[in-house]
């Protein structure tokens, strides 16, 4: 768990007789949230199951929360038993919320979605990405590399649209300038005939 580098782990429910991977209805069967710093006090010689250890339960939210909204939840939360900064999203989030409320495992029927956490929700409010200790060199390196694209992709679009927005000027500038020579030569050809007709 540590070398994955979360501080928040999900917890779900899974069948005694499965050692594999776990379903997906497994694993959208969240019982809580492991606060990894609780595995120091825990003696890897000892086999001592996650059910031993406490675990908060999470806040379960619709796919609609706003952004404001859940930062204000994350807030508010922290207490040893409720909260987090790691939300669950469901389509019905009432059912996953009873669920937990009753010390059962979040319901097939609450419709989970995936997790976000606090961090998720900053990096989405600031537009950038955070970087920790954890975050692998590499990976830093190539999503700058991939900001840095995004970033020149942007600047080159908006220099193309600018570009073709003073082309599209200037040709209407032309039009109406000929016309207005086409105007100019007109007049002074009419002036010339009146001019001739008068001598």
């Amino acid at each position: 768990i540590y070398r994955r580098g979360y501080s928040r782990v999900p917890v779900y429910k899974k069948n005694k007789d499965d050692f594999g991977e776990g379903t997906l209805e497994e694993k959208s069967a969240i019982l809580g949230v492991l606060l990894t710093r609780n595995l120091i006090v825990v003696d890897a010689r000892h086999d001592r199951p996650l059910s031993h250890i406490p675990y908060q339960k999470p806040y379960c939210v619709h796919p609609d929360t706003h952004m404001v909204d859940l930062m204000n939840l994350f807030q508010k939360g922290g207490s040893r038993v409720k909260g987090g900064h790691l939300a669950v999203v469901c389509m019905n989030p009432e059912i996953a919320n009873e669920s937990l409320a009753n010390n059962e495992p979040i319901s097939l029927e609450s419709g989970v979605i995936g997790i976000v956490s606090m961090e998720d929700c900053v990096e989405e409010l600031i537009q950038e990405e955070i970087y920790d200790e954890f975050d692998k060199p590499e990976k830093v390196a190539m999503q700058r590399a991939q900001s840095a694209a995004d970033k020149w992709k942007s600047f080159v679009r908006q220099k193309k649209f600018i570009r073709s927005s003073r082309e599209s000027e200037n040709k209407s500038h032309v039009i109406d300038a000929d016309d207005h020579d086409l105007a100019v030569c007109e007049t002074s050809l009419l002036v010339n005939k009146v001019d001739a007709t008068l001598v």
